[in-house]
């Protein structure tokens, strides 16, 4: 059974490139997930490179592929706002679903 499932992974900046530390999953619903990263704090690059440490990004995984949906830079406060608003919609899809 092909499965697939949306994530929003938050990477840092480091000397070496971005580093993915925390992935959040969002379920396998594609309107959803786009409208939980549509509701996020941050700036939608312009451009590949950035001077934000901070990225999180849209991720789809399907048949052990991934690719990158959606991508915007943030803050340090962006996240703390972020955080809370993802772990809230996830209470609200485990336990309303």
């Amino acid at each position: 059974m092909n499965k697939t499932a949306f994530y929003i992974v938050v990477d840092m900046k480091t000397p070496d490139g971005y580093i993915s530390y925390c992935h959040f999953f969002i379920g396998g619903d594609k309107d959803r997930a786009e409208a939980v990263f549509n509701s996020l704090n941050g700036i939608i690059p312009d451009i590949a490179d950035s001077a934000y440490v901070l990225r999180m990004c849209l991720v789809c995984r399907h048949n052990n592929s991934s690719i990158v949906k959606a991508m915007r830079y943030c803050t340090l406060d962006d996240l703390a706002v972020n955080v809370p608003l993802i772990t809230r919609e996830v209470f609200k899809w485990l336990t309303l679903h």
